[in-house]
């Protein structure tokens, strides 16, 4: 797993594209430039640190949240490809060996729900939620739609476990069915209160989904 901070995270994504389609003097610049980052990168045990993976949704709501809020972090890439979040080091952060995880210094939460409910406490700049009673309470519950009714139903684990007991057909089935019933509740909570939801968490990346099933 490594550590990096939000600087590093943005100029490790676009580096290999800029190293292939960008000349030579450029090239120079850039590795110049990531090393003076790694030379300045000291592990703060203060700070926030997020154990994330890249291709995770549940991360991504995160991420969103404390840039929202304007909070500084170490990024901590989990490769669930190569089975890092399964190693005895990180089954000491989460046992369910899930991404995300938030370290703010002796505070481990492992729940992107509980994440987000604890820096909206712990950080009260930039709320992430209304204060109105009713507009917090439909944000509670479109979010804790997409946590508990859509996204474990449909994640990988869950419908690879569906194909192995009954085969490929029932699985992409299986997926339709919990995203189609999950999100025709949203847009009736949606319609019926007229609002706009904002809480982090409901924020859904569906770049996955979409690959995996095009027929929806």
């Amino acid at each position: 797993m490594a550590v990096a901070s939000m600087e590093q995270y943005r100029i490790g994504i676009y580096a290999p594209s800029v190293m292939k389609n960008t000349n030579s003097k450029k090239r120079m610049l850039l590795v110049s430039y990531m090393g003076k980052l790694n030379a300045q990168v000291e592990e703060d045990p203060k700070k926030l640190k997020l154990y994330s993976y890249w291709r995770s949704s549940c991360s991504t709501r995160v991420r969103i949240a404390l840039n929202l809020k304007g909070l500084s972090f170490d990024y901590v890439a989990v490769n669930m490809a190569k089975g890092e979040h399964s190693t005895a080091e990180y089954l000491k952060l989460n046992p369910l060996g899930y991404v995300p995880v938030l370290v703010d210094g002796d505070t481990v939460v492992f729940d992107s729900f509980a994440i987000l409910m604890y820096l909206d406490d712990k950080y009260p700049q930039h709320p992430l939620l209304p204060h109105d009673l009713q507009k917090k309470a439909i944000n509670y519950q479109v979010a804790n739609i997409v946590s508990s009714r859509i996204q474990p139903l449909q994640n990988q684990p869950m419908v690879n476990f569906v194909e192995g007991k009954v085969g490929l057909d029932e699985k992409l089935a299986w997926a339709q069915y919990h995203i189609g019933k999950g999100f025709a509740g949203q847009v009736h909570t949606l319609l019926l209160n007229q609002l706009i939801i904002v809480f982090a968490f409901s924020i859904i990346k569906l770049n996955s989904v979409n690959i995996r099933y095009k027929s929806i």
